[in-house]
């Protein structure tokens, strides 16, 4: 027999069996379904969120790295890492202002790469990049805890109206009144989260929500003030010990700080003699890449457990179904089949049906995780606009995750393992005593 002769009896068997099929597909797929939603919400929360936090440098990361080790060769060794990983750096310099705030040079190379979000219609003033945190400040306009959602939302929009593309000063609570402050040009405004430290929903007052078992996880972090160019006049100090490393993306960034050639402060089982500290300076990509880590660790074990009982259910089903078909066992084998083409013929229908258990709960899933984002999307954006200092946005709780992958290849697999042990056993003698029986 060809292989084409085996998958048309297979199909042959899902089409005089389809409502038994159905009842599999149905009953299999919705657990299924639930474990594939589960991966879509973790994903693509995490998707939205790096979104948001590298949504300003395009998707590129900067990192302060602090050399502590004290040799000679560490920078250049840190500086060689950095490139091997498909970075650059640049050195760090410090300006001080009004005799008591520092702003870091903002990198020259990444300020070339950013020219469409850097406003560069400078209306006096010096140039300077913040967060709207820090922004909120300098205008005195802070969110209280007693604030309801609506006018947290609001006070992001008027910080964001007032400070934009806009001159001022530092006029922050502890600031000095005695001194004549600098005026500023805010060219752009940084991701900083304006209440608590989390993306957590209680930052809008919604303490209850579902999400917040993985919300309150994901640190949203704050961003250091930059101005873009050198000014005159102002106090500086060049750093020797630290220098600006910037990475293509989130992954790269991580992939660097958990090398075990250099010790990052960050990977606790490096042995190296090279150390030094890694600080996140816009945003926190790395806090939020470690974040969704212990979430899937968790989240690992969940879809072990539920596919383990998945795959029993899915033995037991797949033995009821061939020990139905002992007549048409016994037809095939009075035909000439040997027991290894019966074999193929019901592993065959098993594995296209474990196929299409899988397509459905795929769908499902998707289905899921799409009706949990249009039910918490109000929530969601609010959070979002609070939590990093943006306007609304949509959040979408739908992606991809390879695992998938692996979930559909063990049901495969299931599929020929439950054949198997159905089909060797049953020689001419046991199916004539089961047709008699």
């Amino acid at each position: 027999m060809r292989l084409r002769d085996y998958l048309r009896l297979g199909l042959a068997n899902i089409a005089c069996n389809r409502r038994r099929c159905a009842l599999v597909v149905i009953i299999t797929g919705a657990m299924f379904a639930l474990i594939f939603a589960g991966f879509e919400v973790i994903r693509g929360l995490e998707v939205a969120t790096q979104k948001q936090v590298t949504d300003f440098t395009d998707g590129q990361v900067l990192l302060k790295l602090t050399v502590e080790d004290g040799l000679e060769d560490s920078e250049g060794e840190l500086a060689r890492q950095v490139v091997k990983y498909g970075g650059y750096t640049e050195p760090v310099e410090e300006y001080w202002f009004d005799e008591m705030m520092h702003l870091y040079l903002f990198p020259a190379r990444l300020k070339e790469s950013l020219a469409d979000k850097i406003i560069d219609d400078v209306a006096g003033g010096v140039p300077i990049l913040i967060s709207t945190d820090e922004a909120g400040r300098w205008r005195r306009l802070t969110i209280s805890k007693d604030m309801g959602m609506q006018r947290r939302l609001e006070l992001v929009a008027k910080i964001r109206a007032q400070s934009l593309g806009k001159v001022i000063e530092n006029n922050g609570f502890g600031t000095r009144p005695d001194i004549e402050k600098t005026q500023f040009f805010v060219a752009g405004l940084l991701p900083a989260n304006l209440v608590g430290v989390s993306l957590s929903l209680s930052n809008i007052g919604d303490m209850q929500n579902p999400l917040n078992f993985i919300l309150e996880v994901i640190p949203t972090g704050g961003s250091e003030a930059f101005v873009l160019e050198r000014p005159g006049g102002v106090e500086v100090s060049t750093k020797e010990s630290e220098i600006w490393a910037v990475f293509p993306d989130a992954e790269i960034a991580y992939e660097f700080v958990m090398d075990r050639q250099m010790c990052s402060g960050m990977n606790k089982t490096c042995i190296s003699k090279y150390q030094y500290m890694v600080r996140e300076v816009i945003g926190n990509p790395l806090g939020v890449k470690m974040g969704f880590r212990e979430i899937e660790k968790a989240y690992t074990i969940i879809w072990i457990v539920l596919t383990a009982i998945g795959a029993f259910i899915t033995i037991s089903t797949y033995t009821r179904l061939i020990n139905q078909e002992v007549r048409n066992i016994a037809l095939y084998r009075a035909l000439g089949a040997t027991v290894k083409n019966v074999y193929i013929i019901y592993a065959t229908y098993l594995v296209i049906l474990s196929l299409l258990t899988m397509v459905v709960a795929l769908m499902a899933g998707t289905l899921l995780a799409l009706v949990v984002s249009l039910v918490y999307q109000g929530a969601l954006s609010a959070d979002f606009a609070v939590s990093f200092g943006i306007e609304p946005v949509s959040v979408w709780l739908a992606g991809w995750d390879s695992t998938v992958l692996v979930i559909v290849a063990i049901n495969v697999v299931v599929a020929l393992a439950s054949a198997g042990v159905n089909i060797f056993q049953l020689s001419m003698t046991k199916v004539a005593q089961k047709l008699k029986g």
